[in-house]
């Protein structure tokens, strides 16, 4: 466990910025995770709405949009 201390106080003192941008990125997408979750619900969720009211090429469009979405 003193090896690992160790390397930890290395590795941050010899890259802080680096170690800085890294840490602060993932705080910062930990925190988007739950407004990212609600609104790709309302996505699916009028994505679904649509599909019901609308015909074949609608969900065929929805589909890809959803995938586009997601690959994003």
């Amino acid at each position: 466990m003193s090896y690992l201390t160790k390397l930890f106080r290395y590795v941050f003192s010899s890259a802080r910025a680096m170690c800085g941008i890294f840490l602060g990125l993932a705080i910062l997408l930990s925190i988007l995770q739950p407004v990212t979750a609600f609104l790709w619900g309302k996505y699916v969720d009028r994505a679904s709405a649509y599909q019901a009211v609308s015909g074949e090429m609608a969900q065929l469009l929805s589909l890809i949009g959803l995938a586009m979405l997601y690959w994003l």
